[in-house]
């Protein structure tokens, strides 16, 4: 009976363990993963004055854009902190047609599960650098009330089609 008790308090210890070993390196990879993504958008937004990030802080990848011209988005995938896929997307969108940007559209979709969209880029000289905590699914189906916004879904929803991980 004695034996018994010992093997049950040395397996609960032994599960302990390895939970607690998979937890921080599964905290490791995601802390991991967001400085390496603020590092390469960092890169990108001095390249091109503008770049945009959709993450999900409790996972392992994120995704990077840049408007690259007048007709082409390039996407890079990030996983585990490093560079996974480059792609590049057509788009209709002018980013230096924006005077005016208003980002109410993120309020109804508002996300606690630490997802968020991070907007950097110059409009009429002014740097705009906002962070939102959002849903990704909801932020896409929510009705826009703004052209900017609007074509910012109707982009994100293009590479959707070409990359269906894009969010869950």
């Amino acid at each position: 009976m004695m034996y018994l008790k010992r093997l049950v308090v040395k397996s609960s210890i032994i599960i302990l363990l390895i939970t607690f070993w998979s937890c921080n390196s599964l905290n490791y990879k995601m802390r991991k993963n967001e400085k390496n993504t603020e590092r390469i958008a960092n890169k990108i937004f001095l390249k091109n004055k503008n770049v945009f990030i959709i993450s999900h802080s409790i996972a392992n990848y994120s995704y990077v854009f840049t408007y690259l011209n007048n007709n082409e988005i390039e996407w890079t995938k990030i996983v585990n902190g490093r560079i996974d896929n480059t792609q590049k997307v057509k788009t209709m969108v002018n980013l230096n047609d924006f005077q005016e940007v208003f980002f109410e559209d993120y309020i109804e979709c508002e996300a606690w599960d630490y997802s968020y969209l991070n907007l950097k880029f110059y409009s009429d000289k002014k740097l705009i650098d906002y962070s939102f905590s959002i849903d990704p699914n909801c932020f896409i189906k929510s009705e826009s009330r703004n052209d900017f916004l609007k074509n910012i879904k109707v982009d994100i929803e293009n590479y959707k089609k070409v990359d269906n991980s894009l969010y869950y």
